[in-house]
């Protein structure tokens, strides 16, 4: 008998979805880039309300609860990338910790790193390369899970950089 195959790490992280209407209330998810083409949906995160649209992309932290909502005259694609839990903690202490810090405690616990939760107009650090894996995620592409967790992680790389530049 074969082995148990385990899911790809596409499959556990990258999602879509295409509707003229559409309602989701979640009690909190893992972190997440949540990126839309073709019209807007509202997001409702920490009580206030955010619109999401081609021109731009929103971050919901990690168990953080949210509504969104579809409701358009235009056929909407969403695109999100769920990170795994603890990712952003690990991309952020590689990006602040000197090496030799690193190579003495390599699994030191760090806090929780908090993304501000609001729509951020395209910009040249993160878009690029979000829409780059949208557009081949919606292309059919096959992502081996080593290269697209070198992927990911750069993607929080960015986000971070992005979060820095706007603090």
């Amino acid at each position: 008998m074969p082995p148990p195959r385990h899911p790809s790490l596409a499959s556990q992280t990258l999602l879509w979805g295409r509707g003229w209407r559409y309602y989701a209330d979640t009690p909190g998810m893992p972190l997440s880039l949540k990126c839309l083409a073709n019209g807007r949906a509202r997001y409702t995160v920490a009580g206030r309300d955010v619109a999401v649209d081609d021109d731009g992309w929103l971050i919901v932290n990690d168990g953080q609860p949210y509504t969104m909502e579809i409701e358009s005259p235009t056929l909407v694609n969403t695109f999100i990338v769920w990170f795994p839990t603890g990712w952003a903690e690990e991309v952020q202490r590689s990006l602040t910790t000197p090496a030799a810090d690193l190579l003495a405690e390599p699994a030191r616990p760090t806090g929780p790193c908090r993304f501000f939760e609001h729509y951020t107009r395209n910009e040249t650090v993160l878009a690029p390369a979000a829409h780059a894996l949208r557009r081949a995620f919606y292309a059919g592409a096959e992502f081996a899970d080593t290269w697209l967790e070198q992927y990911l992680r750069g993607l929080l790389a960015r986000m971070l950089d992005v979060q820095q530049a706007c603090s």
